[in-house]
Formats: C-alpha cells, sequence, structure tokens
C-alpha cells in the first residue's frame, strides 16, 4: 500500500515558505533602514519618495552655489579693502607732498605713489575665484555693472546676479586713457579729487558685496533648513520602524521553527497510518 500526498505536510510547508520571505523581507528593512525596498512594495510612495529625493538634492546643489558665491563675495570684498587702504595711503603721501620738500624728496614720494599705484592693478587683475575676475571688468560701472548669474535656489529661474566691477587703476580714475599715472604730488588739489572718487568707488562697491553677501547668507540658512526638512518627510515617508521590523523578523523566526516541528511530525504521518493498516490488517 502507497499513500501519494501528504496534504497536511504540504500545507505547512507552504506556511513555511511565506514565513522565510517574510522573515528575510524583515531583515532587509532592519539592514537598509527602509520599509520599502521595491518599487512593487509601495508604487505611490516610491514614486513621492523619488519626487521628494529629486526636489532635496536641487536645494542642496543650490546651497553650494550660494555658499560659492559667498565664498567668492568674501574674496573679492578682502581684495577691495586692500585696494581702499593702498588709496589712502596714496592720499597721505599726496598730503604729506603739501610740506616743505625738495624735487629731491617730491620725486621719492611721486615713486612710491606709483609703485602703489601699480600694487592696486595687481590686486585688481589678480583677484580671482575659480578663475572668474570680479574687479578687472572692463567697462563696468558701480551704477551699470556687468555681472555673472549664478542658481541660488531649488527651482529653475531664481537666479541671483552677482556684479563684477572694475577696480583697476583706469577704472578707478588713477591713470589716463594712456596708462599714465594722474596722481601727481605737485598737483595736490586734483589728485585729492581723484583720490577721494576712487575712495568713494570702493567703498560703494563694499557695500553693494556686504549687502549680497548678507542676502546671500539668509539664501543659505534658508535652503538648508527646507532641504533638512524635505529629507526629513522622505526618511519619514520610506524609513521603517526598526522596533517593530524586529518584532516582525522574531515573529516569523518562531514561526519557522514551529513550521520545521510540524513538518517533522506531518512527514512521519504516512508511516504511522501505514504501520497501522498493516496491524488491522494482520488481525
Amino acid at each position: 500500500m502507497r499513500l501519494s500526498h501528504n496534504i497536511p505536510s504540504l500545507n505547512i510547508y507552504r506556511q513555511y515558505s511565506k514565513h522565510i520571505v517574510n522573515q528575510s523581507s524583515a531583515l532587509g528593512r532592519i539592514s537598509s533602514g527602509y520599509k520599502i525596498l521595491r518599487s512593487k512594495d509601495d508604487p505611490n510612495v516610491m514614486a513621492q519618495s523619488e519626487k521628494l529625493k529629486i526636489q532635496t538634492r536641487g536645494l542642496q546643489m543650490a546651497a553650494k552655489n550660494t555658499q560659492d558665491a559667498v565664498s567668492m563675495l568674501q574674496a573679492a570684498d578682502g581684495a577691495t579693502k586692500n585696494i581702499s587702504e593702498i588709496i589712502i595711503r596714496i592720499k597721505e603721501l599726496v598730503l604729506s607732498a603739501g610740506g616743505s620738500h625738495t624735487n629731491e624728496s617730491l620725486d621719492a614720494i611721486q615713486g612710491e605713489i606709483n609703485q602703489l599705484v601699480e600694487g592696486i592693478d595687481n590686486i585688481a587683475n589678480f583677484s580671482e575665484f575659480n578663475g572668474i575676475k570680479l574687479l578687472a571688468e572692463d567697462g563696468s560701472t558701480i551704477e551699470n555693472p556687468k555681472t555673472i548669474d549664478l542658481l541660488c535656489g531649488g527651482n529653475a529661474g531664481e537666479i541671483t546676479e552677482i556684479p563684477k566691477y572694475d577696480l583697476t587703476p583706469s577704472g578707478l580714475g588713477l591713470v589716463d586713457g594712456s596708462g599714465n599715472i594722474e596722481i601727481d604730488v605737485r598737483n595736490i588739489d586734483s589728485s585729492i579729487e581723484k583720490l577721494d572718487k576712487a575712495l568713494d568707488i570702493t567703498t560703494s562697491t563694499r557695500s553693494k558685496y556686504g549687502a549680497l553677501t548678507n542676502r546671500l547668507d539668509s539664501t543659505f540658512t534658508i535652503l538648508n533648513e527646507f532641504s533638512g526638512k524635505i529629507e526629513g518627510i522622505e526618511a519619514e515617508l520610506t524609513g521603517a520602524d526598526i522596533s517593530l521590523e524586529i518584532i516582525e523578523y522574531s515573529k516569523h523566526s518562531l514561526l519557522i521553527e514551529s513550521s520545521l516541528a510540524l513538518m517533522i511530525q506531518t512527514n512521519k504521518m504516512p508511516q504511522d497510518i501505514l504501520t497501522i493498516l498493516q496491524n488491522v490488517r494482520g488481525r
């Protein structure tokens, strides 16, 4: 006699297989920290999660651009400060030339002034940030500056214009169109007037850069805060509750052990039935 099917054992095996899959899924959620491992787990939530991730990356890139812009402006402000200090020093030298001086001493003062003007030219032309010159833009004025555009927002069109100025000796009015220095210790009144105008330009430049830096600092803070909130929403949407997943994992571990024990018993059932039938037949 032969029993061809063990239905109880097959049913238990099917349940055992389900517990294996569920245990594996719980372990995957525990190890990854996410409750959605594949799009089939919850397509709608997965789609929302991807949109939030894209938005977060956009905000993070905008924050980086904003931080770069702040660093650029700080570098330009430092260079402008140095130029202002040089102009003040030149003004002091011009005023000192109004005292009792010989031609030789006036020539010496003029020579120092010429060196300082050359220093202004070097600072303006060699102050760069990632290859961008902010202080040597020919033809750019305080009233009508040329600009560069930086994306400092999470969406298209959120552009911040960074002004570029001409703080070279030519742009400041310290040299003429032929490159001749206009500051002359033997023409004090005209020289002081030119130096005061140059100081007005550098002061206005620093003021505009300072105001823009403050605005970008605020923008950077807002972008970081908003990015953090979006990340929090995305994490709440897709993040796994580890304590619940551990309970789920433990539950299925126990059910697997129980299923194995039951399968051992049900696998013996056909043999036990045959033994009983043989005993009955032997009577």
